[in-house]
C-alpha cells in the first residue's frame, strides 16, 4: 500500500472525527477504527483542546461547517491537525494510523480522499509519511 500523504491523513481523520454516529463508523470499517478514533480524540483533547473542542462542535452543529468555514470547514480543520500532526510525532501516527485503517477498507479509498482534498485546495505537495513526518 502506498504511504498516505499527511493531508490527505488529517483530511480523512476530520472526516471520521467529525462524523456523529460513531457505531456507523464501526459498521462501516470496523471495531479497529473506531479504537483508533477514540485515541486520536483522546490525544486531541490532551494535546490540543481547541482544536478538539472545534472537531466535537462541528460534529454537533454541521451547520458550521458552511456558516464558518475558515474555522469549522473540513479544509480548515484539516490545515490545523496537519500543522498539530508536523509538531507531534503521536498525534501524526494517530491520524496516519486511522486514515490507514480506513484506505485498507475502501477500495479505492486513497484517491477518492486525494480527489476530495485537491478539489477543497489542501493538498499542497506531495509530501508522505513513512514513518517519519517529511514534508
Amino acid at each position: 500500500m502506498e504511504p498516505i500523504s499527511l493531508s490527505v491523513a488529517a483530511l480523512t481523520a476530520v472526516t471520521v472525527l467529525s462524523t456523529k454516529a460513531l457505531g456507523k463508523i464501526g459498521e462501516a470499517f470496523g471495531q479497529k477504527t473506531v479504537e483508533q478514533v477514540g485515541k486520536l480524540k483522546q490525544l486531541l483533547q490532551r494535546k490540543s483542546p481547541e482544536t478538539a473542542t472545534a472537531i466535537e462542535t462541528v460534529t454537533q452543529q454541521p451547520e458550521l461547517a458552511e456558516a464558518n468555514p475558515s474555522e469549522y470547514g473540513a479544509k480548515a480543520l484539516a490545515e490545523r491537525l496537519q500543522k498539530i500532526a508536523g509538531a507531534d510525532p503521536e498525534i501524526a501516527e494517530a491520524i496516519t494510523s486511522l486514515a490507514s485503517m480506513v484506505n485498507v477498507q475502501t477500495q479505492s479509498g486513497q484517491q477518492n480522499l486525494i480527489n476530495f482534498a485537491n478539489k477543497i485546495g489542501i493538498v499542497a505537495s506531495n509530501s508522505v509519511i513513512t514513518g517519519d513526518i517529511n514534508f
